[in-house]
């Protein structure tokens, strides 16, 4: 019997160039960056290349010193998107992996309805795209901790994770829901990208 490990660890069966997309959504302080960061760690330790696209968000409010205006979510979205692109580009010209998209477009037009009541046609154009192979939700089972500008509060952690799971409904999204420690996280999240691996492979 073949483990998924050594199945998904043979990059011979593995078709040149394919890439492996995956969304990481998830309300603010519940680990969707440690997720990010480990799941690519741990499938480069497995002779995988594997990319992580940042949130883009951070980028702006760092270098703006404030949090996006509703006219700017516009530019979030398309920058959010436009790196995803890139990334996938430049792990296919390696012979192939997986991309790990730290949220993705869908993020920004739910905290577009939520802070401003309204979402522009764009952003709910890039947002309704999601074309990823799996879609990973972290959990809001770890303790909250604000994080500069960019953290509201707990309550709005858990207003914030209800549309997330609303708005992947709305659009048709299967999606698995991870949680729980580091550990517990990681194992949960290479399950089901192990599972995708072997079945695009």
């Amino acid at each position: 019997m073949t483990s998924a490990r050594s199945t998904v660890l043979s990059p011979a069966k593995r078709h040149a160039g394919h890439v492996t997309t995956v969304a990481i959504l998830g309300a603010e302080s519940t680990g969707k960056s440690d997720l990010s960061v480990a799941l690519a760690e741990h499938y480069r330790l497995r002779g995988i290349t594997a990319t992580v696209v940042p949130e883009y968000l951070r980028t702006f409010v760092d270098r703006k010193g404030d949090v996006p205006v509703e006219p700017e979510q516009r530019h979030i979205a398309r920058m959010q998107r436009a790196a995803e692109l890139c990334a996938r580009r430049a792990v296919a010209r390696q012979g192939g992996g997986l991309v790990l998209c730290d949220t993705t477009p869908l993020m920004t037009a739910i905290y577009s309805r939520f802070c401003f009541h309204t979402c522009d046609a764009e952003t709910a154009r890039l947002a309704a795209l999601h074309d990823y192979a799996l879609t990973l939700i972290t959990l809001p089972d770890i303790p909250w901790v604000a994080d500069g500008l960019q953290r509201a509060s707990e309550d709005v952690r858990d207003a914030i994770h209800r549309r997330v799971l609303a708005a992947c409904r709305a659009h048709g999204v299967d999606y698995v829901r991870i949680g729980g420690s580091p550990a517990e996280r990681l194992a949960q999240a290479t399950l089901q990208i192990d599972r995708v691996l072997r079945l695009e492979g």
